[in-house]
């Protein structure tokens, strides 16, 4: 066991237990080293430690326990997986509409409107404003490549572009007028 700040103790990984004796098995020793030849050596170790075997058995179900679950929760009827936890059909609903209670958009008369009380009018109006944010988001990405892909390595923008350049790139993807670029 290793101690922490706390006074607590936690156990060591089978890991660390394994390093630690496979430092000492090749420190000094000059002679070919393999796995395969360490095997035997180290079954006769560790097979009656019970802290290493302890840990080896937490890291074996801390490995397989969330794939056999997934295996057999997938797809299976009733359940759904929200990130990597697993629940029920209904209390999935139910934090969906949690979710959705607490969702507002910008709606067609320039307030925030709860999204379960929108309107046609506030959908075409919050799709609208969304659709301009991606698209403002993708011509700042598109200017960021072009001035990344002419750059050398390990040089700045101003180091590398004269001003007619950038403005130039500037113009090709913001428009002649200047647009609304960077931040």
């Amino acid at each position: 066991m290793v101690a922490v700040p706390d006074n607590e103790f936690v156990p060591r990984s089978p890991r660390t237990m394994l390093r630690e004796w496979i430092t000492e098995q090749i420190e000094g020793d000059d002679a070919e080293v393999s796995a395969a030849g360490l095997l035997p050596l180290a079954e006769e170790r560790f097979a009656n430690d019970s802290e290493f075997r302890a840990a080896l058995f937490r890291l074996a179900l801390v490995e397989l326990l969330p794939d056999v679950l997934r295996q057999l929760l997938n797809g299976k009827r009733g359940y759904a997986r929200l990130g990597a936890v697993y629940v029920t059909s209904a209390e999935m609903n139910k934090l969906v509409m949690k979710r959705l209670r607490s969702w507002y958009e910008n709606g067609h008369n320039s307030t925030h409107v709860p999204l379960l009380r929108m309107t046609c009018d506030d959908f075409d109006y919050a799709l609208e404003q969304r659709r301009a944010q991606v698209q403002g988001h993708l011509t700042a990405i598109a200017f960021l490549e072009e001035l990344r892909s002419g750059l050398p390595t390990g040089t700045t923008v101003s180091e590398f572009y004269v001003e007619s350049d950038l403005a130039r790139i500037y113009a090709r993807h913001y428009g002649k007028r200047g647009g609304s670029g960077g931040s």
